[in-house]
Parts: C-alpha cells; structure tokens; sequence
C-alpha cells in the first residue's frame, strides 16, 4: 500500500510540473519566451548565469569605486603632509612624472589639488584666478564644474559659490554657480541666448529630448534630485 502511494504521488507531481511548465510557456510574455522557450532553464545553466551575474556586478563595484578611493588615497596623504583645511591648497614644484600616484595625470602643467568637505565647512567661495585650467570634482571625480578657459569664467578668473548638498538657505548672486546651465531648443537661436546654451532643431519637425547620466548618486535614486521639466519659452 505505501509503495502505491508513493507511485501515485510521484505520478502526480510529475503531471503537475509538465502542466506548470506547460502553462509557463503558454501563459509567459514574449519576452520571456524568447528565453528558452518560457521554460525553466537546467539547473546548471541557471547557476553559470547567476555566477556571471555576480561576476558582472562585482567588476562594475569595483570600477565605480575605484575613483572614490583613489581620491580617498590622495586626499590623506596630502592632509598628512601639508594639513588640512579648506584653505590649504598644495601647488606641485614640479611637473608630473610617472612616479605620482596620481590617476591619469599629464606632464604639460603644474597641478595644485584641494579637498573640501562642505558638510563641514558649509558654503565656501572660491576665488580662481584668471587663465587657469581646473575644475570641481566630487570624490568620484565626476566634474562638477570647470574653471577657466572652459568654465564660466572663460579664464577671467572669479568667485564660485560651493553649496553643501543639503543647503536651503538663500543663495546670493554674482557668483558662478555649480555648473548648471540652461539649454534652448529650437529651430533658431534667440538673440540674447549664448551659442553654447543653444541646441538646434529641424523646422517644423517634433523632436525628444533625452537626458543620459552616468554615475549617479543615491540623490537620483531616492528623487532628491531630478532635473528640471522642459519649459516652452515663446
């Protein structure tokens, strides 16, 4: 009797994975019948994919935070040597070579690196002088403005207003702000819209607009932050 049963069973769940794997495939979007055919895959096959997976993930880890802690690594051992602050600003003597533990440095200039902690220090103007070629970065060397010949200033030298990332306070003017700019579409620039803020359209043709980031913050995620809505101006 219990070797009947246990037959019977085994007959049973056997019928009832065929009519699951049957509905799966029957039942799955298209997309998902495009993987093998809407079934489970083999075990096997389903391991060598989650490893890839984890491998994948793994290497992009790495790389994503390998320029934060180079500058981690930077930032002490300057702070070690020469102190720390934020009105403490090292100028090299000399030009780079490859002996600087120092990512993707050229030997054409003299370099001089700061690093700020706004959470701490609060606002912060910066006052660049004119013809320098820099920029702000954050700790993931994402570049947050330029300065100089390609910044706002174009190498007139000038005050830039840092903000912490959590300040609500009132943001005075005539200072060069974080970078963001304002960006016109349209079949003919605007007199009074600078050549480098103007984006041109085909006449009389519907157009998208698509916004690509890379390396994003936990700001994105959560929607702190979001870019501003496409505004129709005239």
């Amino acid at each position: 009797m219990i070797t009947k049963l246990n037959s019977f069973l085994a007959i049973a769940a056997a019928s009832s994975l065929v009519a699951i794997t049957t509905s799966i495939a029957q039942d799955a979007p298209p997309l998902v019948k495009q993987i093998n055919n809407g079934n489970w895959l083999d075990p096997k096959e389903a391991e060598a994919l989650r490893d890839g997976l984890y491998y994948q993930r793994a290497v992009h880890a790495y790389m994503t935070m390998l320029p934060a802690l180079n500058t981690i690594g930077m930032r002490d051992g300057s702070e070690a040597i020469f102190g720390k602050g934020y009105n403490i600003l090292p100028i090299w003597k000399d030009r780079m070579d490859s002996r600087t533990w120092v990512p993707t440095p050229n030997a054409d200039v003299i370099y001089s690196m700061s690093y700020l902690d706004l959470k701490e220090t609060g606002p912060l103007v910066v006052n660049a002088p004119a013809n320098v070629i820099g920029m702000f970065t954050d700790f993931f060397q994402r570049t947050l403005t330029d300065v100089g010949s390609v910044g706002p200033d174009r190498a007139r030298g000038g005050l830039y207003l840092l903000l912490p990332p959590d300040y609500e306070g009132e943001i005075p003017q005539g200072y060069y702000n974080d970078g963001s700019v304002d960006l016109w579409f349209a079949s003919a620039k605007p007199a009074d819209v600078p050549a480098s803020n103007f984006i041109q359209t085909v006449p009389n043709r519907n157009f998208l607009v698509a916004l690509r980031l890379y390396g994003t913050g936990t700001e994105f995620y959560d929607q702190t932050w979001k870019p501003d809505d496409v505004v129709k101006m005239r």
